[in-house]
């Protein structure tokens, strides 16, 4: 059973962190694992790698469980780093835009830091391609209250994405909001030339579900496939009129 020691749990002697490795390895949707503990045994960091099929919340409380139900470790949840493959909802998954190689965009990661001090949330976005395993990084930050701005989470998206595409999108962030539909709520993201006003033609809209509450995932996937959307149409933009 492991001791608590200043609100951590300390590894039991005879468990190694390899062992604690393999236990979460083997759960179900991870595909790798790396284990840190501090100088008197407590784990500090837990950082795991999931595939598409696996929501991070739910392996976050997978390793809860895991760890609790064979050493009676308790871990705080803010100390379990999930990075994911794919996506596995429509909040998580992009929708896939496609490279001018005819490979999708895939968020490999998203992070958020809120600069409290500078009232500032700052977004930081890495898009890969699934053909060519290139990746294309952006950030953005913004002064309003995260819960209620999703521009930055979408203007870090077009310059990951912009990346990958060689400075090829012709396109700007024109409006991204929430929706409430139904019983849902839905992220639209709105893309409009960066070279013209937006209008009625030559903009391009793309949406998504809200899912789990996760608003920052849900605003990517709603802007990849307003980037998708001008793609299927070859960014027919021209300052003549023509547009989607």
């Amino acid at each position: 059973m492991g001791s608590s020691e200043g609100g951590l749990t300390r590894l039991p002697e005879r468990v190694g962190l390899e062992e604690v490795e393999r236990l979460i390895a083997s759960l179900v949707g991870i595909e790798a694992c790396r284990v840190v503990a501090n100088d008197w045994g407590a784990l500090e960091e837990v950082h795991v790698l999931i595939g598409p099929d696996r929501h991070p919340k739910q392996a976050v409380r997978d390793i809860e469980s895991a760890l609790a139900a064979r050493w009676k470790l308790r871990v705080d949840h803010k100390k379990i780093s999930v990075a994911q493959i794919g996506a596995a909802s429509a909040a998580d998954e992009p929708t896939p835009a496609h490279t001018r190689h005819g490979a999708p965009f895939v968020l490999e990661m998203l992070r958020t830091s809120n600069r409290l001090d500078e009232g500032c949330l700052e977004v930081s976005v890495i898009l890969a391609s699934g053909g060519s395993g290139a990746r294309g990084e952006g950030q953005a930050s913004s002064r309003a209250p995260h819960r209620y701005n999703l521009n930055p989470f979408a203007e870090a998206t077009l310059m990951a994405a912009d990346q990958l595409m060689d400075g090829d999108i012709p396109l700007a962030l024109e409006n991204i909001e929430i929706l409430r539909m139904s019983q849902c709520e839905v992220i639209v993201c709105l893309l409009s030339p960066a070279a013209m006003p937006a209008s009625d033609i030559g903009c391009y809209v793309g949406a998504a579900v809200i899912r789990e509450g996760d608003r920052g995932r849900t605003a990517v996937s709603a802007t990849l496939a307003a980037i998708e959307h001008g793609l299927r149409d070859g960014w027919d933009v021209s300052h003549d009129g023509s547009g989607s």
